[in-house]
């Protein structure tokens, strides 16, 4: 059984050999530029090939954005100000600000090599609906804007909403095995915004996107990623259709409780604790807490194993060797 084999199962909601694991930078295919040069000093490899992995990141990355032009910075003045405008300004404004080109001949070309080779794909989606706004309006600003929820402020997701569609149609016509994008709605205790505002405002919107994923290419799963604990959301996630939930940090939001709150309609995917176990605890706390994740949240499949996030160069080379050793201990659902 090859890896791509492994993780169909999976999202099948089968059960395989083992459970597929990788990092998780090197499942979205993205890595910090400190990891990188870690890899390279410890092995001469880029973190992809130093260790049996089984999903791989076709992150899009011939993406060019608008963000020098004197149109971008124009439409970023306008809809930074307090009161932004209206109507079709509003729409035209918030249009350049989330328009960008990216080659689909090199995406798919780069799909095509990871399949060629046995792994299983992930494409990374660049559009989402909060952070989006926190980027465009200012963190502080947009959370102002969504307290006092003014009449521009549904049309103006609406325009995010649009692009994501868009963005979605486009990059998955090649069919990925996993398209991940999401909302970081979770904080470390609770979420950033109220339930009530995330049922209102963002999930009919992340509903009609995943809609328009099903759409393009049925047989792909969608990966909601949403750091921090959210597990106030995922009833409304499981209910839009989502496939996958991703990161799931241990230290803020315990994964026996995701697992119990999702049953077995989602699939969970990271769990091994980058804030704690793997930057601070010892080879044997890894494996040992790889032990115990197969054996509660993974003991029935519908796991992917990974670390909760991205690994800085702080985290301990031993740490990660013993990711990999305890997955090949303990590995198996």
């Amino acid at each position: 059984m090859n890896s791509r084999e492994r993780v169909k199962k999976v999202l099948a909601g089968e059960i395989p050999d083992r459970a597929p694991r990788a990092l998780y930078g090197t499942s979205i295919g993205v890595h910090n530029a400190t990891t990188l040069k870690l890899f390279d000093k410890m092995t001469g490899k880029h973190p992809r090939e130093a260790f049996k992995q089984d999903l791989l990141g076709v992150f899009p990355e011939p993406y060019r954005t608008l963000s020098n032009s004197e149109e971008h910075k124009k439409a970023r003045e306008m809809l930074k100000s307090t009161s932004p405008v209206k109507g079709d300004q509003l729409k035209t404004a918030a249009g350049k600000l989330t328009c960008c080109d990216f080659n689909m001949d090199i995406i798919h070309k780069r799909l095509e090599e990871i399949h060629s080779s046995g792994y299983a794909s992930v494409l990374l989606g660049s559009r989402t609906l909060l952070e989006s706004g926190c980027a465009i309006r200012g963190r502080e600003q947009f959370y102002m804007d969504l307290a006092y929820h003014e009449d521009w402020l549904e049309p103006f997701l609406d325009v995010l909403t649009e692009s994501a569609i868009a963005e979605a149609r486009n990059i998955c016509v090649i069919k990925p095995d996993i398209f991940c994008y999401g909302d970081d709605v979770g904080a470390q205790r609770g979420l950033i915004i109220s339930p009530a505002q995330w049922a209102e405002l963002f999930n009919p919107r992340h509903k009609r996107i995943l809609e328009a994923v099903k759409e393009t290419s049925p047989e792909t799963k969608v990966a909601f990623h949403c750091c921090g604990d959210s597990g106030a959301i995922i009833e409304q996630l499981i209910e839009i259709g989502v496939d996958i939930l991703n990161p799931i940090q241990p230290k803020a939001i315990a994964p026996e409780q995701a697992r119990k709150l999702a049953g077995d309609r989602l699939i969970l995917w990271g769990g091994i604790c980058v804030q704690q176990t793997m930057s601070r605890g010892t080879p044997e706390d890894v494996m040992m807490e790889i032990k115990s994740r197969m054996e509660t949240i993974g003991k029935n499949g519908r796991y992917i194993l990974s670390p909760a996030h991205m690994l800085n160069d702080d985290i301990p080379w031993e740490n990660i060797m013993a990711f990999f050793e305890g997955a090949d201990l303990y590995g198996k659902y």
